[in-house]
């Protein structure tokens, strides 16, 4: 016959040994040390494969769109009406590396254009109403200063129903040539 003895409201009955190992770890899980102890974090198993997470994207103000020019992602702010084109980039004194102005035209034409009051040097490409690059003019620079009659007027070899303006030497960076085609979403 068992003998069990009371001792502290547990029986002796194989209970110590696990509660002595139980009170070791905790004692060594909680340390001795006067540092913080770092807050507890569930962990999850690692799955076999792994899974690309994608990434938050927030959602592009309405007159502005994602556009890849050669597997490079530029965010454009659209330039549809007169009053929108007839102001363009005048004014802005710097602008992110991968951001422009997407020039929307009725009809594809020879449209020039001139960088009054354009503070940034620019690149200038125009695309085919299919998204075809037809024309690039590259590090354009600006004019300030000069009057109207003395400005440069900046013409296109090919007509273009849309007009790209990026920061000077992006066209290059991202290897963007004639001929290439940009896919724009329905504007």
């Amino acid at each position: 016959m068992e003998r069990s003895n009371k001792q502290n409201g547990f029986r002796s009955k194989g209970i110590y040994v696990p509660l002595a190992i139980l009170l070791a770890v905790a004692t060594v899980s909680c340390g001795g040390s006067d540092q913080p102890t770092p807050t507890s974090v569930p962990t999850v198993a690692a799955s076999p494969t792994p899974t690309a997470v994608p990434p938050i994207q927030t959602p592009l103000p309405a007159d502005t769109i994602r556009v890849d020019l050669n597997n490079v992602a530029f965010i454009l702010k659209i330039a549809d009406t007169n009053d929108e084109r007839s102001k363009g980039l005048i004014g802005v004194a710097s602008m992110p590396e991968n951001e422009g102005m997407l020039f929307v035209f009725d009809v594809a034409a020879k449209g020039n254009f001139w960088m009054k009051d354009t503070l940034i040097p620019l690149d200038m490409i125009w695309l085919a109403q299919d998204g075809t690059v037809a024309d690039i003019k590259a590090d354009i620079p600006t004019e300030l200063g000069k009057a109207d009659a003395d400005l440069t007027l900046i013409r296109p070899n090919a007509e273009g129903k849309y007009v790209i303006e990026l920061n000077a030497g992006s066209a290059k960076r991202v290897g963007l040539t004639v001929g290439m085609k940009v896919r724009l979403p329905p504007l």
